[in-house]
C-alpha cells in the first residue's frame, strides 16, 4: 500500500531541492530572523498584553482581539490534533536549515497566522474601503511572508503550508465572521 502524501512529497521534494540549491546567506538570515521573531516569547507576550490593553480602552477593538485570539488557539489546537493523526515527517535533515521536533503536516505556524489574519479582516466593519484593503493586504503579506520561511528553511513542505493555510483560514473566516455577526446584532442598520 502506497504512502498517503506520495505523490505530493515528489512534488515538494522538488520545491524544496529549488530552494536549497538556491538560499543565499542575505535570504538565509531573514528567513532565520523571522523565525526568531515568531519564537520570541516575550515579543509575544507584549504583543498579546498590547491588544488586551487595546481591547480594554477601545470597544471597538473588542470583536477583533476576542476573534483574533479565538482563531489563533483552535487553529494552533486543531492542527496539532491534525499533525498527530496524519504523522507525515518533516523535510530531510540534508534539505533542512532548521530542525525541528514532530509531524509536519499541517503548519502550525500557517495555520495560526492564517487563522489570526482572517479573523482579524472580518471580525469587524472596517471604516471604509480603504481600511479593508490595507488590513487584507496585511494579512496576505503575514501570510506569504511565513509560508516563504517556513519552507526556505526547510521546517516544512509546501504542502503541508498550504494545508496550514486552508485550516487556518478556513477556522479565522468562521470565527471572525461569527463574531462579527455577534458584534452587530444589536446596531442599528445602516
Amino acid at each position: 500500500m502506497a504512502a498517503p502524501f506520495a505523490p505530493l512529497t515528489a512534488a515538494d521534494r522538488d520545491i524544496l531541492r529549488w530552494l536549497a540549491a538556491h538560499r543565499g546567506a542575505g535570504w538565509t538570515a531573514l528567513a532565520e530572523g523571522l523565525m526568531d521573531l515568531g519564537l520570541n516569547v516575550v515579543l509575544l507576550a507584549l504583543l498579546l498584553l498590547a491588544a488586551l490593553l487595546a481591547a480594554l480602552v477601545v470597544r471597538r477593538l473588542r470583536p477583533l482581539v476576542a476573534a483574533a485570539g479565538g482563531a489563533a488557539v483552535v487553529s494552533v489546537v486543531a492542527s496539532q490534533v491534525l499533525k498527530h493523526l496524519i504523522a507525515r515527517p518533516r523535510p530531510d535533515a540534508g534539505l533542512a536549515l532548521v530542525h525541528a521536533g514532530g509531524y509536519s503536516m499541517p503548519s502550525t505556524d500557517a495555520a495560526l497566522v492564517a487563522g489570526l489574519t482572517a479573523a482579524a479582516v472580518l471580525a469587524v466593519r472596517w471604516p471604509g474601503r480603504a481600511w479593508r484593503l490595507t488590513v487584507s493586504a496585511g494579512a496576505v503579506a503575514a501570510n506569504l511572508v511565513t509560508g516563504w520561511a517556513l519552507v526556505y528553511l526547510g521546517v516544512h513542505w509546501t504542502t503541508d503550508v498550504l494545508a496550514g493555510w486552508l485550516l487556518g483560514g478556513t477556522i479565522g473566516a468562521a470565527v471572525g465572521t461569527l463574531v462579527r455577526r455577534r458584534a452587530t446584532d444589536g446596531e442599528p442598520a445602516p
